[in-house]
């Protein structure tokens, strides 16, 4: 079995020593067996959404209701590097677009990157798909980065923010001054589950993506409970009503409303469906995305299964631990109580966070409850708590550059560390010939 391994794939034997597993998932290759654009479309029941694939491009017309005069500083929100998706193969298309549209004017590209750190131009070059990095059939991608009329900036979560307000929880709400500064602010991103925040893209997009480090931190701690009791149980992915963090992010987000908003839902091979909304109805229009893709990346499972090889589909999602993680918090949820999983991620750039296993270290010492504020400022908390709690007593082996590299700081998380190809084969062999499945992209999918 050839699993997503970084920019490579991995060739594991587990069907050799396992048996046909009871489940496959593939990321988007398994998404929406049952619908058809044509019917996603008819269950949008929206006039401004359009399929489109690689001989068929969106049409972009429905923009101009939102823009009935051209703007002087249009900005075009997207989410950063470790976020890929349909959005990504229509973004030259949209900007090419807009510079048309728009002709006595500079596009912004705002890139919506949270507290992550930040890229090389290169490598948001090849995110975005412009300029070199296009395919090479893409006209419109080397179009947009020849045009001379795009800057592209990443925001930064600890300058440049100006205060918007407070949200009714009390998260203070300062936002990236490019995005409130503009006058056509255009926010583009695919619709995805969220491991505490239930959902990703939408308002995720404007707050934490452009919001400063305090707003951010503070509304992450929310899903570990009143008073730092423990996880919250209603910070799971697919859960928005009654989950601290995502309703804080929406109220975050009504601060500063974006103009319009374009969601997409991808269904592999360059084919998908594009939904675009105005300010008046752009919260409605993502939820309805939200259900239809709840509805597309679920699968029935008739009991739990004894075991699951989990991968995060390669880079940049499996780039480092913080990344890999999520596919782990979606993995357990198909599992028995006593099962195993196999987390197979490359982890070239480490463990994501210079202080996520000191933390998790000290958890195991102490009482969450006796983190003091400024430990809980340094970030990551919760992704602590989330890498303790998961798993509960099910056995976990983590193949990875990491555990070759810091074995003993994957054993500090209750993890068996596997660096070679024989250390996987035995590890496998010692497994029970229970039903497993494999979930590739595992973020991407939850048992019905």
């Amino acid at each position: 079995m050839k699993i997503p391994y970084g920019k490579a794939c991995l060739e594991c034997p587990s069907e050799e020593i396992l048996g046909k597993p009871a489940m496959r998932w593939r990321g988007r290759r398994s998404a929406w067996q049952e619908m058809e654009p044509d019917q996603v479309l008819e269950e949008l029941g929206e006039t401004r959404s359009c399929a489109c694939g690689p001989r068929q491009p969106p049409n972009w017309e429905p923009l101009s209701s939102f823009f009935p005069r051209a703007p002087r500083h249009p900005v075009l929100v997207v989410p950063d590097a470790t976020r890929r998706g349909f959005w990504q193969d229509i973004l030259p298309s949209l900007v090419v677009d807009l510079l048309m549209r728009w002709p006595a004017t500079e596009l912004k590209i705002l890139v919506a990157t949270g507290i992550h750190a930040e890229v090389s131009r290169d490598d948001i070059e090849r995110h975005l798909r412009f300029g070199d990095h296009a395919a090479p059939a893409d006209h419109d991608g080397r179009q947009a980065a020849a045009s001379g009329r795009i800057k592209i900036v990443q925001h930064h979560s600890d300058e440049g923010n100006l205060p918007v307000g407070t949200t009714p929880r009390g998260t203070p709400v300062s936002i990236d001054r490019h995005y409130l500064e503009s006058d056509a602010r255009i926010l583009l991103g695919g619709t995805s589950y969220h491991y505490f925040a239930g959902f990703g893209g939408g308002p995720k997009l404007v707050f934490p993506g452009l919001a400063s480090r305090p707003g951010i931190l503070m509304n992450h701690l929310r899903a570990l409970g009143r008073g730092m009791s423990g996880w919250d149980p209603a910070c799971a992915p697919a859960q928005i009503a009654g989950n601290p963090v995502a309703e804080d992010i929406a109220e975050a987000a009504t601060l500063a409303p974006p103009h319009a908003v374009i969601s997409t839902l991808g269904f592999g091979d360059q084919i998908g469906v594009v939904t675009m909304a105005g300010r008046e109805d752009w919260v409605l229009s993502i939820n309805r995305c939200r259900a239809l893709y709840h509805r597309g990346h679920r699968v029935v499972l008739s009991a739990p299964l004894q075991g699951v090889i989990v991968d995060a589909g390669g880079y940049p999602r499996d780039r480092h631990l913080l990344q890999v993680h999520k596919s782990l918090q979606h993995a357990v949820r198909f599992l028995r109580p006593d099962g195993w999983i196999l987390l197979i991620g490359e982890c070239g750039e480490g463990f994501g966070s210079a202080g996520l296993l000191d933390m998790v270290k000290s958890l195991s010492l102490r009482s969450l409850s006796d983190v003091t504020a400024q430990e809980a400022d340094a970030g990551h908390l919760q992704t602590a708590v989330a890498l303790m709690t998961a798993t509960g007593k099910r056995r976990v082996a983590f193949y990875s550059e990491i555990s070759g590299k810091h074995p003993e700081q994957i054993r500090s998380l209750g993890w068996q560390p596997l660096a070679t190809g024989r250390e996987l084969e035995a590890w496998l062999r010692e497994r029970s010939k229970g039903s497993w499945g494999w979930l590739s992209e595992a973020d991407t999918v939850l048992p019905q």
